[in-house]
Formats: structure tokens, C-alpha cells, sequence
């Protein structure tokens, strides 16, 4: 759900990816997708990328606030 008066864009713009990545995944929720955002503590990041990635998760990135980057993980 994105905030009030936002695009999915603008929402993903504001959890600190680059234009281009929101812009990507707009397009990929647009066209039939899913989106899922999660937060968790740091020791578990990856065995939830992991359970991500196992059960046919795609575009998976971790994402760490204080790096103030993605950690992209490989496709």
C-alpha cells in the first residue's frame, strides 16, 4: 500500500532506491508482478533472501539503510 497521494514510484523513491529501480519495479508490478518489501535484523537479511530466492523470488536486493546502497544479490 503505498502512503497517501504517492505513486509506487515516489513510495520507493522514499525507502531510498534510485530512480531507475523504483521506476523498474513500478514497471514489473504494473505488468503483473509482486513487490515485497521486508525489514529485518541484519543476522537474518540472508537466510530471507535466501528463502526468497529458493522459492522463485526474483530482482531480490538487501538492502542496508546505514550503507545507504543496495547489496544486490546475483539473479
Amino acid at each position: 500500500h503505498c502512503p497517501q497521494g504517492q505513486g509506487l514510484t515516489e513510495a520507493l523513491l522514499s525507502f531510498g532506491l534510485s530512480p531507475e529501480r523504483a521506476r523498474h519495479y513500478e514497471y514489473e508490478v504494473r505488468t503483473g508482478h509482486f513487490l515485497v518489501l521486508i525489514t529485518t535484523e541484519q543476522e537474518k537479511v540472508n537466510s530471507v533472501a535466501n528463502a526468497l530466492q529458493k522459492f522463485g523470488g526474483r530482482d531480490i536486493e538487501k538492502w542496508n539503510k546505514s550503507l545507504d546502497h543496495a547489496l544486490h544479490m546475483p539473479h
